[in-house]
């Protein structure tokens, strides 16, 4: 089974669709692959992930960035507060994958729009002693089909 979201996290989405309620708050043990299923048949178009409460939403919120990056979506990422652990647990998870192929210099990424040009965050980004973490995930409308 996949990763589950929990009630602890609130999603606030912008939709195409202006009847579509703009917060979520997601109920317990939802699978991941099914709350990427809702955004895309709600032509959800970004989703901002305001809280971030546990470790284990910690674990997906990287799970859930994976996700969306292996399927070419763009991904817009403010890291001016990011938690240490968090940046290890990320950067452990970037470096497992291989999804980066350029390393970053500042930990400030916006309009990230090629994973391929990014790589090796690793250990330089998981020192980063910040407090925070706001990522948005902009979703192509291809992938309504």
């Amino acid at each position: 089974m996949g990763a589950l979201l929990s009630s602890h996290q609130v999603i606030q989405f912008t939709t195409l669709d202006p009847s579509l309620m703009p917060t979520l708050v997601i109920p317990d043990n939802v699978p991941i692959d099914s709350m990427i299923k809702k955004m895309q048949d709600a032509r959800w178009v970004k989703c901002h992930f305001v809280k971030w409460v546990d470790p284990e939403w910690d674990e997906l919120a990287a799970k859930t960035i994976l996700y969306l990056s292996e399927r070419n979506i763009v991904l817009q990422k403010s890291l001016d507060d990011v938690n240490k652990s968090w940046m290890s647990l990320y950067a452990r998870k970037m470096r497992e994958d291989d999804l980066w192929s350029r390393k970053l210099a500042d930990a400030r990424i916006n309009h990230v729009n090629d994973l391929d040009k990014i790589k090796s965050i690793g250990d330089d980004l998981a020192k980063i002693k910040l407090i925070g973490l706001v990522v948005m995930v902009t979703l192509f409308p291809s992938l309504d089909r």
